[in-house]
């Protein structure tokens, strides 16, 4: 599908058979973001780059502090196309103007939960955002465990871009997933910086930490560690890390804290335990004043339920694209308000073309139905926008590419987003040229008479009880189903 670049128009996650898909691989690489580097200010710089390339728009943005309060502010960390230069630019604070800090109390109300402006068929009108060119933005007030809030934005300055549900899940995950990125790495720079704080510091991060020596003898772990295997903390102190977590007698396979006692960096690996669960684990090195290595700090996140969903959705989606497929459904979704649709490859395929021969206009099948069909179809159009939520269906012929019409059932349901003034006709296409030649055949062919074909109706049921029947049908004699079944 193209890009917001491209058309100018068509959201970056407008609904589709590769929608799961995409949203994996863009939290995927959000994630692999966060695990390229034990430096928080690295990680930050590497999320916002890949929010600023999964969300294709011209600017993404973090600063602190989300405080209305404040005379000004600095964007700590930014990520902008070449033609939209960002705050982090000027390398100077941006005063905390009375629109400035209206986003900040707004967003401030509803943390984690994107908010956007503007509203449709409205302009921007902050005067920070105009400063910067913005036409359309999307933010969001990032709460960490500990230390003042941070603000989460995206611009788009080429054009007005209204933001899709779909787009609006992926900000509000990858706002969560940075949310714990700063609220971990925020906790790890203050044990660094104080010894005397780092109890607390510890029991407070849900996430399991356990620091190691080159042995693999646990040194200190944290209560959620020792809560995850069901022990205190002090019962895991000077036992082996894998006798808890993995083989009793032998370190896990490739285990990154062997690797990073080896590399003296950050190590990472997906492991799967003995007892069936996923981790997310970690080594990262810690050293002394003196650039001495002390040991390994072993960070885990139990993934089992995120990793079981993931392969789950992906069956999903591969079960899903071989029913459509195998089913030859051709699926498409219409904004009707950008008058822009998208159309499966097997919609394209029904009427012999490849995927890449027909665009995203409406126009691509008005132009393809029957003269005789078009007006009534229209009109079952217009029904099916007005009475939004109800399915409805119409018949009618499409000229296929070799110029011969092909009959269509064409099932379609109207949904509107209030919010946004959008409104979409997802539907999806059945052709049964087939079933209507074997009707015609039925009941128009020369060799066939209406009294031997028809059926003698026997209570509910109908009973075919002659040999033309079954010639032309090879419906077999005696059948109870009803005849409009097989029509």
């Amino acid at each position: 599908m193209e890009s917001n670049r491209e058309t100018g128009k068509v959201d970056a996650f407008s609904t589709n058979c590769e929608y799961p898909a995409r949203i994996l691989n863009a939290i995927e690489a959000v994630d692999d973001a966060i695990r390229s580097s034990g430096d928080v200010n690295v990680v930050l710089e590497n999320v916002i780059a890949k929010v600023l390339e999964v969300f294709r728009c011209d600017r993404a943005w973090l600063f602190h502090p989300c405080n209305p309060e404040i005379s000004s502010f600095s964007v700590k960390f930014e990520s902008t196309t070449p033609a939209y230069p960002g705050a982090k630019a000027m390398r100077e604070p941006v005063p905390m103007t009375p629109d400035m800090a209206e986003y900040c109390r707004r967003s401030l109300a509803q943390p984690g939960r994107p908010f956007c402006d503007p509203a449709a068929g409205q302009t921007i009108t902050n005067d920070i955002a105009l400063k910067f060119e913005a036409q359309s933005l999307m933010l969001m007030t990032l709460k960490p465990q500990t230390g003042d809030a941070w603000m989460f934005g995206v611009h788009q300055c080429d054009h007005v871009r209204m933001w899709e549900e779909h787009g609006k899940d992926l900000f509000t995950i990858i706002g969560s997933r940075i949310t714990d990125c700063l609220s971990n790495m925020l906790y790890l720079d203050q044990l660094r910086e104080s010894e005397a704080q780092k109890a607390a510091i510890l029991n407070g991060i849900t996430t399991n930490l356990a620091f190691v020596n080159e042995n693999l003898e646990i040194l200190w772990a944290n209560k959620a560690a020792a809560d995850s295997v069901g022990k205190t903390m002090s019962q895991l102190v000077g036992h082996k890390c894998h006798k808890f977590w993995a083989d009793p007698e032998n370190p896990c396979e490739n285990c990154p804290t062997v690797k990073a006692f080896k590399t003296k960096k950050t190590e990472n690996l997906i492991i799967r335990t003995p007892d069936g669960r996923v981790w997310d684990e970690k080594g990262e090195p810690v050293f002394d004043e003196k650039g001495e290595l002390l040991g390994v700090l072993e960070i885990a996140h139990d993934i089992t339920e995120k990793t079981r969903a993931k392969e789950a959705l992906e069956k999903a989606v591969l079960w899903q694209k071989e029913v459509v497929k195998a089913g030859n459904v051709g699926l498409w979704d219409w904004d009707v308000t950008k008058n822009k649709v998208n159309y499966s490859p097997e919609w394209k395929k029904q009427i012999g073309y490849d995927k890449h021969e027909i665009g995203e206009d409406l126009e691509e099948w008005r132009s393809r139905v029957h003269p005789d069909d078009l007006e009534s179809t229209l009109k079952t159009v217009d029904i099916a926008i007005a009475e939004k939520g109800k399915r409805h269906q119409a018949e009618l012929r499409s000229r296929h590419k070799d110029g011969s019409y092909r009959w269509i059932l064409a099932q379609a349901t109207t949904i509107a987003d209030d919010e946004t003034g959008t409104i979409r006709m997802l539907g999806c296409n059945f052709d049964i040229t087939e079933m209507k030649e074997m009707r015609r055949t039925l009941i128009y062919s020369p060799t066939c008479r209406c009294s031997d074909v028809f059926p003698v109706k026997i209570g509910t049921h109908s009973q075919f009880d002659n040999k033309s029947f079954q010639t032309h049908s090879g419906i077999p004699l005696k059948c109870s189903n009803s005849f409009a079944d097989y029509l």
